[in-house]
């Protein structure tokens, strides 16, 4: 069985490795969000209609009705630098959030800035297997 890592390589290569976050051609911004791997890059799209999209990836995933987030440490990911990503994360307020990763839930999400520092938050808690997660809000 082929591991992640060597998959990765085997079907893309990356050309360029990003430090710092920055805006690209178009106005798409990158923001490297390290942790869930060791290169993980978040993406924020300000929409001519106003609204604010961000592309996460597995950076955080909705679990059946649940925010969680994972560290995948043979592929260079820490707890640590995702629960500082989770944070870096927090000081956006994206109105739709996308996501490479969903189970038993949709990909795509709207949120309020409330609503999205939640999320975060739960997440981040889902990373310590000995601590429960905070209490959802009520709808």
């Amino acid at each position: 069985m082929t591991g992640a890592s060597e998959a990765r390589h085997e079907f893309a290569t990356i050309d360029e490795r990003l430090e710092a976050r920055g805006t690209h051609p178009g106005g798409v911004e990158a923001i490297p969000t390290p942790g869930h791997t060791d290169n993980n890059t978040c993406y924020l799209v300000n929409a001519q209609s106003g609204e604010t999209y961000l592309f996460v990836g597995d950076v955080l995933f909705p679990s059946r009705g649940i925010w969680q987030a994972a560290a995948f440490i043979e592929d260079g990911g820490d707890k640590d630098q995702l629960k500082a990503s989770l944070e870096l994360l927090s000081e956006l307020s994206p109105d739709v959030v996308l996501f490479s990763t969903a189970v038993a839930d949709p990909a795509v999400h709207l949120f309020t800035p409330e609503k999205w520092r939640s999320a975060l938050v739960e997440a981040s808690c889902s990373l310590d297997h000995d601590r429960a997660s905070p209490p959802r809000p009520e709808n």
